[in-house]
């Protein structure tokens, strides 16, 4: 006769279980959060393709240094959607994704009060998710040897450091680069219908 998992190892259950109440808050708060992060990843596209239009009629340095701005700014916007559907793909399977979160913890040796912790943050959810992950991962410090096996965990590496720090520093860029395209535009419109540029 063969036990069951449960039987066997009741504190992997345990951790599986919590892994399940962390993944199923993340997975809805980032099926919910689709639209306003493609829509948020698009805000500097129309404003870098109006300075690229710019750019093209211009002469010299000018437009040598506005295609740069432009293409700059372009492949800024493909790599954070690309991000964007990392994300989605991590989340697309949550009983997978509770089965990474289980080794991944298990491999960190994390708490059930830090599970606790990170499910408490998935269900707020809201558009200030990733910060608020990013700032609990502050205060919990990672093992040396985690990072060594991170890359195997494709699902649920996007929600701990170092991948939660970098998306949070993509979302600021993205921010940035949509205030300074937007200007830049604004600017160059008017110059543009003037024969400035």
């Amino acid at each position: 006769m063969t036990e069951s998992v449960s039987e066997r190892d009741p504190e992997r259950t345990a951790a599986y279980e919590a892994a399940a109440q962390v993944s199923g808050p993340l997975t809805v708060a980032l099926r919910i959060l689709r639209i306003p992060a493609v829509l948020y990843g698009l805000v500097p596209v129309v404003p870098l393709i109006g300075i690229a239009w710019i750019a093209v009629g211009a002469d010299g340095w000018t437009r040598l240094i506005l295609l740069a701005l432009a293409l700059a700014g372009a492949v800024f916007s493909v790599l954070f959607l690309h991000r964007v559907r990392q994300y989605w793909r991590a989340a697309e399977d949550r009983a997978e994704l509770a089965t990474q979160f289980t080794g991944l913890f298990d491999l960190m040796d994390v708490s059930f009060e830090i599970l606790a912790r990170i499910a408490d943050l998935a269900e707020r959810g809201g558009l200030r998710l990733m910060r608020r992950l990013r700032a609990l991962w502050r205060v919990i410090r990672i093992p040396d040897h985690v990072n060594d096996h991170i890359e195997s965990f494709d699902r649920a590496r996007w929600f701990v450091p170092p991948a939660i720090g970098e998306t949070v520093g993509m979302l600021t860029v993205n921010l940035w680069l949509s205030i300074g395209s937007w200007a830049a535009l604004l600017i160059l419109l008017p110059l543009r219908a003037t024969g400035t540029v």
